[in-house]
């Protein structure tokens, strides 16, 4: 049973930044949407999300995506990559050279298919997996 409205979606763009927005109301409501953005080669993304997960994948430009409550989930990318949540886990199966990543309260889980140049990684609370390729990596903590 819903007591409320139905979710209002719109979206608009200001110069080269898309905002989508959310907004429902009610006591008991269905208060959820699904986005989905394709975007063309060569183009550098930063994605700020208040309270949702965010999924990506096939990036081979800079990517950054912060979320103040949700989880984040990114696969087949090359480009540099940035990621945080506030609460929420972070999972990557990359092959990104650059990767830095950050939770305030969720578990990260990395597996790079290839040998980065750097991996910065940080939980608040959760545990941190590293995964790399091949032998002759070192690391330091």
């Amino acid at each position: 049973m819903t007591i409320g409205s139905d979710p209002k979606v719109s979206w608009s763009m200001d110069g080269d930044r898309l905002k989508l927005r959310m907004k429902c109301s009610g006591v008991i409501a269905d208060c959820s949407a699904k986005h989905r953005i394709e975007v063309p080669r060569g183009v550098t993304v930063k994605v700020e999300d208040g309270d949702g997960s965010v999924r990506a994948r096939g990036f081979a430009d800079a990517l950054s995506i912060r979320t103040r409550d949700g989880s984040v989930h990114v696969t087949d990318t090359t480009g540099p990559l940035t990621l945080h949540s506030g609460d929420g886990s972070l999972h990557a199966e990359v092959s990104s050279r650059q990767v830095h990543t950050t939770t305030g309260d969720g578990s990260v889980h990395l597996e790079l298919g290839a040998v980065p140049d750097l991996v910065e990684s940080t939980s608040g609370d959760g545990s941190v997996t590293i995964a790399l390729p091949g032998d002759g990596v070192r690391s330091t903590a």
